[in-house]
């Protein structure tokens, strides 16, 4: 297996608490807002599963650009009904900063959105660089 498991990870607590070192071949405590993408090179995919609620629309947009400037593929897991959250666990990172995202603004929002997948809460998107 060639795969290269590469994960980033905002708040340092959880990288012990849920065992990352042991999930990932690489894992940064850092935020994907400001990631260094030069730090990896041939990424095929990136996925923003339970990130992009978490900082603003434009935050969400620039992260996005960023991973399809570095990658082949992306995939987005996202709420798209109203779901408010606070900083679970006392991490600000877990705030939903941006609640109410849409099917509708997911689709208007991201460019290179080639296949979608809204269910009930969550919708998901692959978008191709």
């Amino acid at each position: 297996n060639d795969a290269k498991w590469v994960g980033v990870e905002a708040w340092e607590t959880y990288i012990g608490e849920y065992n990352l070192v042991s999930k990932y071949d690489k894992i940064y405590n850092e935020d994907i807002r400001t990631f260094d993408w030069s730090k990896e090179n041939n990424i095929d995919l990136v996925i923003f599963g339970d990130v992009l609620e978490h900082m603003t629309k434009e935050e969400a947009q620039a992260a996005v650009n960023e991973a399809l400037k570095n990658s082949k593929y992306v995939v987005i897991s996202i709420p798209i009904k109203y779901m408010a959250q606070g900083a679970e666990h006392g991490n600000p990172f877990e705030i939903h900063v941006k609640p109410d995202w849409s099917h509708e603004e997911v689709l208007e929002s991201f460019p290179n959105i080639v296949n979608n997948m809204p269910v009930k809460k969550i919708g998901v998107y692959w978008l191709e660089s």
